[in-house]
């Protein structure tokens, strides 16, 4: 079965600040503990729907 994806976008002025920007992010969800992006992301929506 294919994979189905949701996508969120963050708009960035310049290639810079985008990686700037994925950079403290990914070091940041790091030593709060998370594997990656995806793991945090679902962790906040089950918090959100929870409520």
């Amino acid at each position: 079965m294919a994979r189905i994806n949701t996508e969120i976008r963050i708009s960035h002025k310049t290639i810079e600040e985008k990686i700037e920007y994925e950079k403290q992010l990914d070091e940041s969800l790091k030593r709060q503990g998370y594997k990656n992006r995806t793991e945090w992301i679902n962790e906040k929506y089950r918090e959100l729907i929870s409520k």
